[in-house]
């Protein structure tokens, strides 16, 4: 993970296996910086944590909509599958359209945020 990927709000994850959630005042600190590389790893994408980010299950996959400024409802869905190499792979597409394969939870965040302005935060 690198750090320019980060923005407030987003999870990351520790060496440990425990994580937290990035705020203003991880960013206007220089210890988090220096300490970035090694230290802090992304989260891996699970069904607890889609669960979590308020994403409802659906078949195979997690959803939510997304409405834009016309009053149209957008899917926004997360697909869990399966790769060529029997591995287990996570797509976010919209609308049925493929956006990206992700591997962590600070992506998704940041996809959705790129998508509809809004932040996609645990709903624990």
């Amino acid at each position: 993970m690198d750090a320019h990927e980060l923005r407030i709000g987003n999870i990351v994850g520790l060496k440990d296996g425990s994580w937290f959630v990035v705020t203003e005042d991880h960013f206007k600190t220089p210890k988090f910086w220096e300490s970035f590389h090694g230290e802090y790893k992304g989260v891996p994408i699970n069904e607890y944590w889609a669960s979590s980010l308020g994403l409802q299950v659906k078949l195979s996959s997690f959803i939510t909509y997304i409405e834009d400024g016309e009053g149209q409802s957008n899917e926004f869905n997360l697909l869990n599958s399966i790769d060529q190499n029997n591995c287990e792979i996570w797509i976010v597409q919209l609308n049925e359209h493929t956006l990206k394969r992700v591997e962590y939870v600070h992506q998704i965040q940041n996809l959705f945020f790129a998508i509809s302005d809004y932040e996609l935060t645990l709903a624990l």
